[in-house]
């Protein structure tokens, strides 16, 4: 079964695209998509709400993808990073179009989904046909986590040709997600908002999560990624592959709705 990993972070020091390739070959990771470096600067007790770096140094990291991407394009997705409420985002977003990086990564710091000031963003992303891959739930600096409740995201209907995926099942907030997603049955086959099963949610409840996701969502919602990055991408990604197949086999989801989850899905965001 081909895995597209739709969610994995780069630090920027990778040593070349034949080396990311080999560590995927060996996770079993056929497409990634590849968030470019930088950008979040997260809370800190001097800094509790630092928020996120110009678009002048995020051009740097976007820069620093474009070419890994040219090198592996068969193998690779690049989704950029922009400062939404920065001078500059969406000839940032454009210039990211322009050299062929196919999504965009956002965090909500410090911001709603909703804010009025991020409309010109999510117009810029929905006319160049650009999903956007927004972090969702906890976030790591545990202060920004009030921003990410997938329940602010319902704003993306606003923007119909807009596409987004919710990371991590918006864990905790796992039941409010699924239902974000799920209310838009007469969109079936057009999906606007997918969710992707990245862990999120701890072992623990990790079963129940995608239980849940799996027999309510539509077929064509659901994305799998790993949320690894270049120094655990073969442990931590074989792990997370490895823990969601148990999950599906233990459930019995039949072999077809695991290959939407593992690959269609993400090829019907991104292409082949």
């Amino acid at each position: 079964m081909k895995v597209f990993d739709t969610h994995f972070h780069l630090k920027g020091t990778e040593t070349s695209a034949q080396e990311l390739v080999k560590s995927f070959d060996e996770a079993g990771i056929e497409r990634v998509c590849l968030i470019a470096p930088g950008g979040r600067t997260l809370g800190t007790p001097t800094e509790p709400n630092a928020g996120e770096a110009s678009n002048e140094e995020m051009h740097k990291g976007n820069q620093y993808l474009v070419h890994l991407v040219r090198e592996a394009p068969d193998r690779f997705v690049g989704l950029a990073r922009v400062n939404p409420l920065a001078p500059g985002a969406t000839d940032e977003l454009q210039w990211a179009y322009e050299h062929g990086l196919k999504g965009l990564k956002l965090f909500c710091i410090g911001w709603y989904p909703e804010d009025e000031r991020v409309a010109p963003i999510y117009e810029k992303a929905a006319s160049l046909g650009m999903p956007i891959l927004f972090h969702t739930g906890i976030l790591g600096d545990g202060r920004n986590s009030q921003y990410h409740r997938p329940a602010g995201f319902e704003v993306i209907k606003d923007f119909p040709d807009l596409k987004i995926i919710m990371a991590h099942v918006g864990w905790p907030w796992t039941d409010e997600a699924i239902a974000v997603a799920g209310m838009g049955p007469k969109f079936r086959g057009n999906y606007q908002i997918h969710v992707d099963i990245t862990p999120g949610a701890p072992l623990l409840w990790r079963k129940d999560v995608i239980n849940k996701a799996v027999n309510y969502l539509d077929e064509g919602v659901l994305v799998f990624g790993t949320d690894a990055g270049p120094g655990n991408c073969v442990s931590y990604g074989k792990q997370v592959i490895q823990s969601i197949k148990t999950i599906f086999t233990e459930l019995e989801i039949p072999r077809s709705v695991q290959e939407d989850i593992f690959w269609n899905n993400a090829v019907a965001l991104y292409g082949e």
